[in-house]
């Protein structure tokens, strides 16, 4: 099983025309980590603005743009900024969708990846089946050994 090895490794330092820098990747480091506790408050029930998230979202290449459909966000950049930016997007379109709710933490203990619940009852408990299976197993096996 593949789980959890993530996207394959750059061949290349460069996204779009120029190479990364450093600070692309301290705003990349930033935005992951933002979305992450926003995802994490979500899983916990919390609501309310995440300051550092904002921030980060602040100094992004996005802009309003009207079109014959109306407003609409786009990103003004290309390569890492536009990458980057096309993931702030993506949260936004989230929450304004009223999907946000949709984003969880895996229950697992030794996991705790964030995933898009796509259950229609949003039931979904673990990223995947092989973390389900784990802690279904390990429950199994404790009650066998308790003697249930």
């Amino acid at each position: 099983m593949a789980a959890h090895r993530g996207p394959p490794a750059p061949t290349g330092a460069r996204h779009g025309r120029r190479p990364a820098t450093v600070g692309d990747l301290a705003l990349a480091h930033r935005l992951r980590a933002g979305l992450r506790r926003a995802v994490e408050r979500n899983h916990d029930g919390q609501t309310g603005p995440d300051a550092d998230l904002a921030a980060v979202l602040g100094e992004l290449p996005i802009t309003l743009t009207w079109t014959a459909d109306g407003p609409t966000l786009q990103t003004s950049a290309d390569g890492i900024l536009g990458a980057l930016s096309t993931i702030g997007l993506a949260a936004h379109q989230a929450a304004a969708d009223d999907q946000w709710w949709r984003l969880k933490i895996c229950a697992a203990d030794d996991c705790a990846w964030a995933y898009y619940d796509h259950s229609k009852n949003r039931s979904r408990t673990w990223c995947e089946y092989g973390c389900g299976n784990k802690a279904k197993t390990r429950a199994y096996r404790a009650r066998q050994r308790a003697g249930g």
